[in-house]
């Protein structure tokens, strides 16, 4: 994964910048810049950034939020989605039909690849059901989200 750039010297730049993990003067060490948006951090505090976040083929600017990389998640066991095609219509396009998906999930045990191993957490909100038009991209778009 490769979504940063390595700045050995910072003279192009503002010199008063200043890295908003540790606030201290970019100038004094190593910065990186992300691809995505082009925040700047010193080498470090960015991999101290990434060693805290879930899952590390990602990046999550901690500026302005923006993904780099790929974000997977760790979904709990117990969760189920299912889905259906439905002749209604979502608003704003009209004649297409829907596909209609629904998310259970239930109370559980937080796994090893969650944030707190063996404690409980709670399926709030749950089941929610979301509405997508029936078309070419969309339907692609959703039989991507049933594999992941």
């Amino acid at each position: 994964m490769h979504t940063y750039t390595t700045h050995t010297s910072m003279s192009e730049d503002n010199p008063s910048s200043t890295c908003t993990v540790c606030y201290d003067p970019l100038s004094s060490a190593c910065a990186v810049s992300l691809s995505s948006c082009g925040h700047k951090f010193h080498s470090s505090c960015i991999h101290a950034v990434i060693s805290h976040q879930t899952g590390h083929q990602h990046i999550q600017c901690p500026n302005c939020q923006t993904i780099q990389g790929i974000k997977t998640g760790n979904q709990p066991m117990g969760g189920q989605m299912y889905f259906r095609k439905h002749a209604g219509q979502v608003p704003g396009y009209p004649g297409c039909g829907m596909i209609v998906i629904k998310y259970t999930m239930v109370d559980g045990v937080q796994e090893d690849g969650h944030p707190n191993p063996g404690k409980p957490f709670h399926a709030r909100a749950f089941p929610r059901t979301a509405f997508l038009p029936r078309l070419t991209k969309r339907e692609t778009m959703y039989w991507t989200c049933c594999e992941a």
